[in-house]
């Protein structure tokens, strides 16, 4: 689901908590011929 996640924060309103998280990006490039 993520792709090697590194914790940045967390933070909470009146209804929900919500988690922060960095991952690092992984592009495919498929060139056909």
């Amino acid at each position: 689901w993520l792709n090697d996640p590194q914790f940045v924060g967390s933070f909470e309103t009146e209804d929900h908590v919500y988690f922060l998280f960095r991952e690092i990006a992984v592009e495919y490039i498929n060139c056909g011929k």
